[in-house]
This record gives structure tokens, C-alpha cells and sequence, in this order.
């Protein structure tokens, strides 16, 4: 049953650090271009815990140039 509930969840979460490195960006760099609309928002677990969905990390993989956040035009 494992297998299946791992499978059952679309996107796992990515730390800051695994975000860092995927992309090669900077965190000032992915803060900038957060705030731009040009990467995936975050998602805060706490004070101390930022996250983002690896599914939008991989969107914005996939087109980093094009990519542009859900519903915005960014600034």
C-alpha cells in the first residue's frame, strides 16, 4: 500500500537548498524573480521552513525564459 499512496501524490516538496541546486540559481535570485512572477512561489511551512512544489520547479525547468506564474503578469 505504500507504493500506491506514494504514487497517489502528484508533487512532492522541495526544500530550499534542493531548489538551489536543481536550478543553479541563487536564493537572492530566486527571491527576485518570485517577486517578478518569473519563478514558482513558495509555499511557507513556518518561520523557518520554505518549500516550493516540484511539479512547478520542473515547469519552470522546462521554460525558464517563457515561464510566467498563474495568474499574473508579474511586475
Amino acid at each position: 500500500m505504500t507504493a500506491q499512496n506514494a504514487t497517489a501524490c502528484p508533487s512532492r516538496l522541495m526544500k530550499k537548498r534542493e531548489v538551489i541546486d536543481v536550478t543553479g540559481l541563487s536564493e537572492s535570485t530566486i527571491w527576485r524573480r518570485e517577486q517578478e512572477g518569473r519563478f514558482p512561489p513558495r509555499i511557507r511551512l513556518g518561520q523557518r521552513m520554505t518549500v516550493w512544489r516540484e511539479s512547478d520547479v520542473h515547469e519552470w525547468l522546462a521554460d525558464p525564459v517563457g515561464y510566467q506564474q498563474a495568474g499574473g503578469e508579474g511586475a
